[in-house]
């Protein structure tokens, strides 16, 4: 059961992936590429209002310096 939005990092600066996967973080299915960090944990909020329980994603944008 696919009830898991996750966040992750893409493969260019500031491009962010996301998926659906279950509990355990297996059996991802890509659902879109959002550009920005806090873009990305908006459309996953967004998009898992009542068609999702659980939201994944980094602490902090991790393409940004950390001081």
């Amino acid at each position: 059961m696919l009830n898991t939005i996750a966040v992750e990092a893409g493969t260019r600066e500031n491009q962010f992936c996301l998926y659906w996967q279950d509990e355990g973080g297996s059996g991802s299915e890509f659902i879109c590429t959002v550009y920005g960090f806090e873009n990305a944990c908006r459309v996953a909020n967004g998009i898992s209002a009542d068609q999702a329980e659980y939201i994944k994603h980094p602490a902090f944008n991790p393409f940004e310096e950390v001081a």
